[in-house]
């Protein structure tokens, strides 16, 4: 009975890291010092260049598959979303207009009864000025002294009205709860880098941020050699 060998297939994944790791163990093991090993390192970073074509050759296909299939789940996840987030936007919408209309009328309010509270306390002072002014002519100046005291105690105290709606509402479905936060829109760059610069330099690098690519470019297509906050060096390096 004659004996026969079993071929078993090595699949291209496997084959690509096999030559992944013989090239990287090459690559962390070389030292460049001389002419001949930066030829070397030369050959064996185009060979690197070359696996990276393989590999790339390799996986793409198979990422575009996936990605077509991943595409379509997610267009099918925001197709069944659109209405939804819609009518959310509807609803917060509605909500946000009652709550600012009626914010509005609060704060009126507080306008109003804040002007009326003034009112009273001024004439409320000017009837104790009155008192102590006749009390300084009948030569009462201990009492008058006190009429003054009063008067110019007399103020207007502050003026709360609670809002229509409370915080947090709870309902059978969950709470809803109010939150309040600002608009902030830069509608002119330069005034306003300018002042930052000048009134708080420490935030400016958390809100600004320069692109490496278009400050390149910047650099490149004015020839520039130096420029005020920049560091601009020639550096060399090799293209495989």
């Amino acid at each position: 009975m004659t004996a026969q060998a079993q071929v078993i297939a090595i699949s291209p994944e496997v084959e690509l890291e096999a030559k992944c790791l013989s090239l990287y163990e090459q690559a962390t093991s070389l030292t460049v010092s001389n002419p001949e090993t930066y030829a070397a390192a030369g050959e064996l970073g185009k060979g690197l260049k070359a696996l990276e074509k393989e590999i790339t050759e390799y996986f793409e296909p198979l990422r575009i598959a996936a990605k077509a299939n991943y595409d379509a789940v997610l267009k099918k996840k925001n197709d069944e979303l659109a209405p939804v987030t819609e009518a959310m936007g509807i609803v917060r919408t509605s909500m946000n207009t009652y709550l600012q209309e009626q914010d509005r009328i609060r704060r009126e309010e507080e306008r109003k009864a804040r002007i009326a509270a003034e009112e009273v306390a001024k004439k409320e002072r000017e009837r104790l000025e009155a008192q102590a002014l006749k009390a300084m002519e009948k030569g009462k100046d201990e009492k008058a002294e006190s009429l003054m005291e009063k008067a110019e105690n007399v103020y207007a105290a502050p003026v709360n009205i609670a809002p229509v709606v409370d915080k947090t509402i709870r309902t059978a479905a969950g709470n809803i709860t109010q939150a309040k936060d600002i608009k902030v829109t830069v509608m002119q760059l330069i005034p306003f880098l300018l002042e930052l610069c000048e009134k708080n330099p420490g935030a400016v690098p958390n809100l600004i941020k320069v692109n490496d690519g278009p400050l390149k470019a910047f650099v490149k297509t004015n020839g520039l050699r130096a420029f005020k906050g920049l560091v601009i060096e020639e550096v060399s390096g090799v293209r495989f």
